[in-house]
Formats: structure tokens, sequence, C-alpha cells
């Protein structure tokens, strides 16, 4: 196999040399489209990519083209470039696709892995989405044609089975081929499989229906011959002899996790003697409770064990003959004593099953006790018995791997691992590996753990990708069946099993269920007894029925299917589900209300409150969304700010950009009514674009906003929007157009409250800190700080972004140590806020403020480690840049400039195709200094060139070329330093990406 490896047939991936290289979407069409269409004109591309900012398309795809030069390395020279088209070099890359023709029959079969690029959407592009339809119909009729030549062949060979699989892979990827239906029948008639001929034939008949509405041509079956009865096997000896005890009911597949679980109950038993295992229907208490007591009958022969169903009773008075039955005990008129002459003298450990059917029988279970001192009760139950002797063991969802935690960690998490098992029992195609992992994570989080949940889910891995399974239980995860004919009836699926429960429930403890579901997560007692009108007595017995949980904090919730049950309940009655959404949206508006401040800024408890309530907050947004053309569009203001500060400094940006766009896209029909919400949303999405690196679409969004606000008259979003242009503008090296959008932010900020003003000023330093203007920074700076000193700024995290701005400049103005205090207290005040976010941020620049100012490297590696342990696997392009312009200064310190270049051309790849121009700047003259080390100096001379002439190079950045420069006139040759300089002047910078690129892969190669 080549050394780079394009995957098309499923999700998109690429490897180079056999590790996992990541890229950008557009980057990753470019590489798509080049690798199954061949060599294409920018013309072509732009296009296809860019159909609507055909203003920003060379541009981006030279920054497709960069990424791509990266994401490739060592194996860049297979990208060819030239002025008007590109290709790749096609006997260097193996594509999956480009193997369907000539594979072999067990390759085709693991070839087409899901939907053609699945997942590689690009927002608002129509000709990629029809691009990417024709070349899946294409690529679908090959493999097509060639499952079909091949299992033809293989029928002919005598091999059906064979040929049965390969019908099979073609019908996964076209479902309603008649030739592969036709295929796959003869081949298991082959096989002697005639009832699976048949019931291949049914399936594929109901899909061809429901796609044509007619019957398709496939081949007269014979009908199933009738099953012949088989002798009965011999009858152990003993198992219905009078005084003998049957043995536990045996597993069919083996048991997995509970660990926990498993040591507390035995401990339990031993220091109790009437232990119930709680929880709700499908989340596995009748096997934990076999797999105790099959434990606990291994550690000690001495104990008799033995389980009792009692799921089909009805009546309490049935329960004590069901024990006597069972253990082969004659009753007279008086069972409880027959029963307890019985076992008075043995060590017994009873299971009583499924208790919730007669929970009055409970009654008599501690004469019982009382009466058999060597007695033990281990009862699964729904509802507790609440008996005095009771020890109650609440079961939850099997352990779940949290959306952080490592794969490897992850992979051996409960859940996970039940999940694997069953779908290789299941006899698919599945492995579980860096590919299929998320999906089965995200699965294991839907079904919230449920044993039952999962088994279920497993089973249909078979049949489906797990994409496919996916997208299935998101849309209806109540649907989930079981494809197996021995399931019990009430575990024949998730719906089967909760209406089995729901039909046990008293009208007002069902009444209560419904309403539960208007919450999307956990909720407080205040919460729900002013939206529900509920009250504690009420919430208790939820509580003791299972459909309710609580924490060590008092929160309440359910589990993730029983909320889904409830939800589809409450939503049989539209009227009482209207009532019940106005109240919750009602109510936690007024929280928020209570805690916004006064002087507009985010105090820790508004944000402490976003974290706990962050679902209910997300459902009060869609609440308004839904109602946008009812009045309630002012509402957003309040919800967006907390929202827009909660998600990133819980390093979480991701999730509020996704809300932002769809709030924008329900919002944008409404017109000018919507101006001032859509304002609020597209200052947040232009915030989220610019923290993930998209500087030219943040610049579009908040000067759109700014628009809006005005045309409704809004200072305060307008000032947020000329904020935040100022920063893109610093950002993209438009610097005084940066300094002239924070001055009229300013201005408009003069009439709002404190932390407007201060914010503005803030933006207002960085934006002349950027510019290299030290004194005017310092001015803007002292006027935030005089704010501050009234007392009226209640935002630490606005504290924070000014301090980090004050460390900047002092850092370029030659004052370390003041830099190195406003860096330590704004590291201190963002550890007090949680803030995750702003502090790699914070790292990177005192490491920086340590290489610019000769400290020690040690100190600046370490701060460089925090910051990289904090991001984690998240991207923040600035942070990564900074990353890479530090390690660049210390190499060159340490007499490295072969490192220093490396890291130079890193840094620029990063800051460049994010339009973040200044900070490329930043990184040129330290790139300058290493091509000096390395004796190119009219190379050299020629960066500060470029340094003095561009635009986008700062005040700051021009001083340091000139201090080399002077340095290098000492050199007698300034003639040539003259000229060099000169045509630096004309340089372009990705130009000199490139040639650093070149010298970065000659030295990887030496």
């Amino acid at each position: 196999m080549s050394a780079v490896e394009v995957r098309v047939l499923g999700a998109a991936s690429l490897h180079v040399d056999g590790v996992a290289r990541t890229l950008p979407r557009k980057a990753f069409a470019v590489l798509c489209a080049l690798c199954l269409d061949g060599p294409l004109s920018r013309e072509v591309l732009a296009a296809l990519l860019w159909e609507r900012q055909p203003h920003l398309a060379r541009q981006s795809l030279r920054n497709a083209v960069l990424a791509l030069r990266q994401a490739l390395r060592p194996q860049g020279a297979l990208l060819h470039v030239t002025r008007d088209r590109l290709a790749v070099e096609p006997q260097a890359v193996w594509l999956d696709a480009g193997q369907l023709a000539g594979a072999a029959p067990a390759d085709l079969l693991g070839l087409w892995r899901g939907p053609l690029l699945d997942g590689l959407g690009i927002r608002d592009s129509a000709p990629w989405d029809d691009w990417v339809a024709g070349q899946e119909e294409n690529l679908s009729r090959l493999h097509l044609d060639r499952c079909l030549d091949l299992g033809t062949r293989a029928l002919e060979a005598g091999d059906p089975a064979l040929a049965a699989a390969l019908a099979g892979q073609a019908l996964r990827v076209t479902p309603v081929s008649e030739h592969a239906a036709r295929l796959l029948i003869q081949a298991h008639c082959a096989e002697g499989k005639e009832a699976l001929a048949h019931l291949s034939a049914a399936q594929f008949c109901r899909r061809f229906r429901a796609e044509f509405g007619a019957d398709p041509d496939l081949p007269a079956l014979p009908l199933p011959a009738t099953p012949q009865p088989q002798p009965m096997l011999p009858q152990p000896p003993g198992i219905q002899s009078p005084g003998t005890w049957p043995p536990l009911p045996q597993p069919l597949t083996c048991f997995i996790g509970r660990d926990l679980e498993r040591r507390a109950v035995p401990e339990a038993l031993r220091t109790g003697r009437l232990v119930t295992l709680h929880g709700p229907t499908g989340i596995g208490k009748t096997r934990l409770a076999l797999q105790v007591a099959r434990d606990m009958q291994e550690s000690a022969s001495e104990i008799r064990v033995q389980f009792v169903p009692l799921d089909d009773l009805r009546e309490p008075g049935a329960v004590l003959p069901r024990l006597a039955e069972v253990l082969g005990v004659r009753t007279g008129p008086d069972p409880l004593a027959a029963l307890a002459a019985a076992l008075r003298e043995t060590p017994t450990l009873l299971v009583l099953d499924n208790a919730e059917h007669v929970l009055d029988a409970a009654d008599e279970w501690p004469r019982l006790l009382a009466a058999c001192p060597g007695l033990r009760l281990l009862v699964t139950s729904r509802e507790v018995l609440n008996l005095r002797a009771e020890q109650v063991i609440s079961l939850d969802g099997l352990e779940v791997p949290a959306p952080d935690c490592p794969a490897a960690q992850a992979r051996q998490s409960d859940a996970v691992r039940l999940f694997e098992d069953r779908a290789r029992q299941a006899g698919g195609a599945f492995v579980l590996d860096a590919a299929t992992l998320p999906d089965v994570r995200h699965l294991c989080a839907l079904l919230g753990g449920a044993p039952l949940g999962l088994e279920l889910a497993a089973a249909w891995t078979r049949g489906q990708t797990l994409p496919e399974l996916r997208r299935a239980l998101e849309a209806a995860v109540l649907d989930l069946a079981s494809p197996h004919r021995d399931a019990r009836p009430r575990h024949r699926g998730l719906r089967a099993a909760l209406e089995h429960s729901w039909a046990l429930l008293p009208g007002e403890a069902r009444r209560d269920f419904c309403a539960l579901g208007i919450f999307p997560a956990s909720f407080d007692g205040k919460a729900a007894q002013a939206i529900l009108g509920t009250t504690p007595a009420r919430l208790a017995a939820l509580l003791d029925r299972s459909l309710l949980r609580r924490d060590a904090a008092g929160r309440y919730s359910s589990h993730a299917l029983l909320r889904a049950f409830a939800r589809e309940k409450l939503g049989l009655d539209p009227a009482r589900q209207r009532r019940l959404a106005d109240r919750h949206a009602a109510h936690y508006r007024a929280a928020l209300d209570r805690l916004n401040t006064a002087s507009g800024g985010v105090s820790p408890p508004l944000l402490a409150y976003v974290q706990a309530e962050e679902a209910n907050i997300l459902a009060l947004v869609d609440h308004l969304l839904v109602r946008a053309g009812q009045g309630e569009l002012d509402r957003l203001e309040q919800v967006a700010e907390p929202l827009l500060w909660h998600y990133p400094t819980r390093g979480r940006p991701a999730e509020s950009l996704r809300l932002c766009r769809r709030a924008v896209e329900v919002l944008r029909p409404h017109g000018e009514a919507a101006d001032l919400a859509l304002a609020v949303f597209l200052n947040m999405q232009g915030w989220l674009e610019y923290f993930f690196g998209d500087l030219h679409e943040a610049q579009r969004l908040y000067e759109e906003a700014a628009v809006r606000a005005d045309r409704v008259g809004d200072p305060s979003e307008r000032t947020r929007a000329l904020a935040g242009l100022g920063g893109v503008q610093s950002r993209v090296g438009q610097l005084m157009q940066a300094v002239a959008s924070c001055q009229a932010g300013v201005q408009a900020a003069a009439p709002l409250n404190p932390v407007r003003r201060y914010r503005m000023l803030t933006e207002l330093g960085i934006a002349w800190t950027y510019a290299g203007n030290v004194p005017e920074a310092v001015r803007s700076y002292a006027q935030a700080q005089a704010l501050l000193e009234t007392g009226e700024v209640d935002s630490p995290l606005d504290v924070v972004a000014c301090l980090n701005g004050v460390g900047a400049v002092r850092m370029m103005a030659g004052q370390p140590a003041a830099a190195h205090a406003a860096f330590a207290e704004a590291d201190r005040l963002a550890r007090l806020a949680g803030s995750v976010a702003q502090r790699p941020g914070i790292l990177v620049l005192t490491a920086l403020t340590h290489a610019v100012h000769a400290g020690p490297e040690s100190a600046a590696q370490a701060y460089l480690a925090q910051a990289q342990q904090l991001l984690g696997e998240r991207r923040e392009p600035w942070v990564e840049c900074q990353i890479e312009h530090v390690q660049a200064r210390l190499a060159l310190a340490r007499g490295d400039p072969g490192a220093a270049a490396d890291h130079c051309a890193r840094a620029c790849r990063i800051a460049w195709p994010s339009g973040n121009i200044s900070i490329t700047f930043w990184v040129l003259p330290v790139y300058a200094r290493t091509l000096a080390a390395q004796g190119d100096l009219p190379r050299a001379a020629e960066v500060v060139g470029l340094l003095l002439s561009h635009p986008a190079s700062s005040g700051w950045t021009r001083a340091q070329a000139e201090a080399l420069l002077g340095e290098w006139r000492g050199q007698g040759v300034a003639e040539e330093l003259a000229a060099a300089v000169e045509r630096g002047a004309g340089l372009e910078v990705e130009a000199l990406f490139a040639s650093s690129d070149a010298k970065g892969e000659a030295r990887a190669r030496a």
C-alpha cells in the first residue's frame, strides 16, 4: 500500500505513513476531488467549494493548498500545483474507490464502509452536494457490477457462502437491486438455507414496494418445509424430584461490568438480610442478581441459592405458594409457617425477581426472615419495598465514557465493552477501532448505558453501519427493537419495556411522570414545584418507582430513555405540553433576570447557574426561537450573553457555534423584525468563528451585526459588533481600520453600563497593541483600569482579557517584570472563574515574554506544557501558532537555527491560512534572524524588507526589523543588503512559506 492512504467510501480519512492526519473540511474536499476526478483547474475547484464567496476563493484555495502540504508531509511532493491547475500523483496515493474495479472478493467485502464522504459536508455549497451525489451514483454502480460479477462466479464455482456475502454487500450499498436480491436468494438455496432465502426475499420485497410501489422480479421459491418434531432430550435426573432445588437459570451471554455492584451486594447481604436492587426497566437488575447469586454459590457451597420469578403474578396472595412450589415445600393452611419450617435450618439466599408486580406481598417477608435466621432475600424491583429491614441499592446505566476521556479509557468502560461483545456476537463486520469508537461512545450516551438498549442496538450492527444506527436512534430511540425471535415479550424493544412499566403506574404517578418530559435534563426542586405544580411527596413517589433519581446536590433527573418516553407521552396532550413549556420558559427566564447584573457583567453566580442549568437554558432558547414571530425576540439577548461566555470558558466552544448557526438560520426568514436578535447571535457566531480561526467569516458576521444593530438603534449590540470587528481587523492586518472600529465602539459605549465601556477600552488597547503603538495602548488600558477601580466592573472574565492585553503591551515595551505580573494576575482570576478557554492564551504569552526577554528556557517550556495540556484535543489556531513562535525563539537562543526555521514555518502555516496575518508578522522577525544564523543573509534581508513595507506589519515588528538591519550593516555588505531589502518589498508571504517547506522537507530527508 502507498505511503498516503485516502478513504472516501464511508467517513473520509487520510493516513500518511500509517498516521491519521486531520484537515480543514475544504482542504479535505480539495484532496478528495483531486483523487476522484484527477487534475482540476483552480476555477473548477473555486466553483465547487466557494460558489457563494467568489471574492475569497483564490485566497481560500491557497490556504487549502497550504493545509494539504502540511498534512501530507513528508509526502508533500505528490501534490502538484501550477498557476492554474492542481493535481495529485495517482500512483503515490492509495484510494479505496480506486480499488473497486480490480478488488478480490475478500477485499471487496470491506471496501465500502458507508455513504460516500460521510460527514464531509460543505456548508452552503450546492455544487459540492451535486458532485458528491454524482460520484456516489457512479461508484455504487461500479461496486454493484463488481459484486454481481464475482458473486456469480463464486456460485458457479460451488462457493454459495461467498456468493451470498457478495450479494449481501451489494444490497447494503444498493438496497433495491433486483439482480443482487436474485443472487442472494439463489446462493441461500444452494447452501440449503431455504428459510433464510424466504426471509431475504420477504425483506427485499418490502423495501422494493416501499420504493417503487410494485413487486420485484424474483425467482419463485418452494414453500418452506414444515419442521419435524424432535425427540425430547433426556430429562436431567432430580430436577423435578421432590426435595431437590432447581439450578439457577443459565445465562446465554457473558456478564460484563458492574464490578462495584458485584462486590457491594454480597457485602450488603452479609450485614443485612433484605437487599433490593432498585432501578428502571432494562437496567440489568435481574442479570446482576443472578450473577451475584452465582458468585455467592461458588464462594460458599453450603449456601443454597434459588431464583424465584414473580413477573407473571398479579395477586400478592400468590407469592408464598410460588415460593413453596419452587422450593418443593408442601404447604397447608399456613404457607408462611410451612416455608419457615423448611428454611429454618438451612443457609439460604432467595432471589425474588420483579417484585414490583406484587408489592403488598412484601409485608410477609419480615416475618419469614425473623423465623429463618439463615435466610437472605435479594429482591429486584422497579419500586422500593419501604420495609425497615430493606437495604436499597439503586442501579443506573452502565458506565459511559465521558466526552473528553482518552480513547483507551473509553474502550474499557462497561457500556462500550458490553456493546462490543454483543456486536461481535451478532456476527457482522463490526470492529471496535479508532474509526468506530466515536459512534459507539455516542450510542452508549444516547442509550444512557442501559444494558437492554445496548444489547438491542448491538444486535443491529449485523445489518446497519454505526452511522446509520446512530442516525436512526437519534431520530427515534424508543423504536429500537430486538431482532431475536426468542426475546422475552417485555424485552422485545425499548418501547415495549417502558409500556410494561407504564401499565403498572397509578393515575397520579402517570400524570406526574409525563410532566417530567418538559425537562431536557436535571432540575431542582424549586423548578419542579414552579413548573409542574407538584409536591415533595409526589416527587418522592416517583423516586420510589425509579422514574426519578436525586443526586447529592438535591437535583432531580431521569434516565435518558425514561426522559424520552415521558416526552413522548406528554406529546400526546399538546395543550398541556404548551402550558408546561410556557411555564418552563418563564421560570428560567426569571432566574436569568435575577442573576443578570445591572452593570452588564457576567458574574460568577450567573456562570455557575448557567453551568448547572445549561440544558434548561438551551430549551429556553429553543422556546424563544420557535416563538420568534410572537414578540419573544427581544428576550434572546439576556440568554445569549451568559451562553456566549459559558461554552468557551468550559472548553466547549464548538457547541456554542452550533447553537449560533442554528439560531441565525431560524431568524433570517423574519427579516428586519429579527434585526436585534440576529445581531445578538451574529456577534456570538463572529466571536466563535474567530476562535476557530475563520477570521474572514468572523469579519463578515461582525459587519452584518453592526448594520443590523444600527438599523434598530441598539448601542449595546453595535458596541459588541465594533469590538469584535476591531479584534478581527487587528489580526487580519487591517491595523488602523481596527483602531478606527474600536474608537467608534468606545464612543458608542459611552452611555452604556461600565462593563461595556470597560470591554471596549480593552479592545482599543489590544488594537493599539497590534498596531505597535505602545503609548496609545497604555493610555487605553489605563482608562479601563480607572473604570475597574470604581468597583462597578463585576465581570472577572473581562478583567482577565484586559490584563492579558496589558501584559502583551508591557512585553512589547521591554518591561518583562510588569508583563509577568499582569499575566500572573490574569491566570489567577481565570482559574478562580473556572475559565478553561482563557488560560492557554495567558500561558503562551507568559512563555513568549520569557523567550523575547531571554528568560530561562525551562520556565518557558513549563508554561507551554501547561497550555498544551489545557488544550487537549481542542484546536485553537492562535494558541497553536504562538506555541510554535515561542519554540522558534527558544531554538534560536540555544543555537539551533534549523529547528527554529521549522517552528517558524509551522507557525506561519497555522496563522496564514486562518487569515491571522498579524501573528504571521510577529513570527517573521524570528524567521529573518534564523535565516541570517544559517548564513542566508540576502534571504533574511528580503524578509526584513517585507516587514518594513507590508501594511500588516506593526510598529513593534518594524522596530525589530530595523534592529536586525542595524546589526547586519556592520558586516560591510550595505549595498547587497539594500538590494535585498528592496526585493523583499515585493515578496509574497505564501512564496516565503513554500521555500521554507522545501527546506524543511530536505532537512527531514537528510
